[in-house]
């Protein structure tokens, strides 16, 4: 596509301003069709993040929905090839204005919080204060993301990073800090694409015995008890499904049934399918042992990105964000030096409301299945009213490993 390209921006608003008030957003109805479609990209695109991080011995988390969110909002400022590799990323087979309305109404959903559950977004385009934007791109991603762009003076760098960062943090109830690293903002920034998604609960596990067990040498909390939640069990590994929230957010934790067994088993999972098992998990009565929960991973993803296909949004000589800024000149071209994602995931042993919840009442009496979860294991959290991937992760220590610098992919790097 080329000049219809243009076809989801609304008519130019002329004598336009860089600080231009936006309209309000507007509230979409998501159809089946269009939330499946884009769903299945956003769980494709999550499982071939993951690959290019595949290294056993490191733990990991991702949000594909945070990072597809990301890019759907660039991809709103995108034309012609650079648009063309975003779609293509994205797995995005539905014309525009859909897609981005069908993001940006997933996207609404998967920030709210209730009763001691949390689910944050932080999703957002920073442009430099030095140049004009599009008006019409501002009602774009206003009405269908719900997400105004915002102005940072990155001749000013700290200050830039310091402002940016303290949105996020605001954004995720603090659980987000420092997302920028120092030195990430130069006066050569041009725009910054902001992404971090975290979840913040707690196990559901009534009545539960609350100890101090160890790994690695470190004392961990860990919540015992016997519920009734969903569970599968396979050769090599078993897995236990925790609902959170109203229940349409699902933590699945997948345990190898012994030690040392974890990168066989993430193998076969990812090779099988994701969602082999979700449909096979039945409610049982398992004796349960979980640990708190602690996962703050940051990272860069430009090289991941770049060995799917998306190389010209990275390149300030090809990079077309002309939907943004028409008017820069062809050597001053907005272009993304890199995608920087924040993932935390942040799960207490235990919470006072709890007691009253149906869906993780204790068994009483006798287990049918014992799930402790005292080695590595995987996580795959699930928003379950659509089937998208909210996090990935891949667990070694329960309270995870600093957020950051992140463990490099083994794929393309800069020169």
């Amino acid at each position: 596509m080329k000049d219809n390209d243009r076809a989801q921006l609304p008519p130019l608003i002329v004598g336009s301003a860089p600080n231009t008030v936006t309209p309000p957003p507007v509230e979409y109805t998501l159809d089946a069709f269009t939330s499946e479609e884009i769903v299945s990209g956003i769980n494709n695109l999550g499982t071939s993040l993951w690959q290019t991080f595949r290294r056993d011995g490191v733990g990991l988390l991702i949000s594909p929905a945070g990072i597809a969110l990301a890019l759907g909002m660039a991809k709103a400022g995108a034309l012609n090839d650079t648009q063309a590799e975003l779609r293509g990323v994205l797995r995005a087979s539905l014309r525009e204005p859909a897609h981005s309305r069908g993001m940006g109404a997933l996207g609404k959903r998967w920030h709210r919080a209730a009763g001691g559950f949390a689910l944050r977004t932080a999703v957002r385009l920073y442009g430099d204060s030095r140049f004009a934007v599009d008006p019409r791109f501002l009602g774009v991603i206003s009405q269908e993301f719900g997400a105004p762009m915002d102005r940072a003076d990155f001749t000013r760098p700290e200050a830039a990073r310091a402002q940016i960062n303290g949105w996020v943090g605001a954004r995720t109830d603090g659980r987000v800090a420092d997302y920028l690293p120092p030195e990430e903002i130069t006066e050569k920034t041009r725009m910054v694409l902001v992404n971090a998604m975290c979840l913040a609960s707690h196990w559901g596990v009534p009545s539960g015995r609350v100890v101090a067990r160890e790994w690695w040498g470190q004392p961990v909390q860990t919540v015992s008890g016997v519920v009734t939640m969903g569970y599968l069990s396979r050769d090599g590994y078993s897995v236990l499904e925790v609902p959170h929230g109203d229940g349409d957010v699902v933590i699945d934790v997948i345990l190898p049934d012994r030690e040392g067994l974890l990168p066989d088993v993430e193998l076969r999972v990812m090779n099988d399918g994701l969602s082999g098992f979700f449909d096979a998990l039945t409610p049982t009565r398992v004796e349960v042992s979980l640990p708190r929960l602690r996962l703050d991973f940051a990272l860069g993803l430009y090289a991941p990105l770049s060995s799917l296909g998306m190389r010209e949004a990275f390149n300030r000589w090809w990079a077309d964000f002309t939907a943004i800024a028409p008017a820069l000149p062809p050597n001053d071209r907005l272009s993304l030096s890199d995608v920087f994602h924040r993932s935390v995931v942040d799960v207490a042993e235990v919470a006072a409301a709890t007691a009253s919840r149906d869906d993780a009442r204790p068994g009483g009496g006798t287990a049918d299945a014992v799930f402790d979860a005292s080695r590595p294991f995987l996580i795959v959290v699930r928003d379950t009213s659509s089937g998208a991937i909210l996090f990935l992760g891949r667990v070694l220590h329960p309270l995870g490993v600093p957020a950051w610098p992140p463990p490099a992919p083994d794929v393309l790097t800069r020169s």
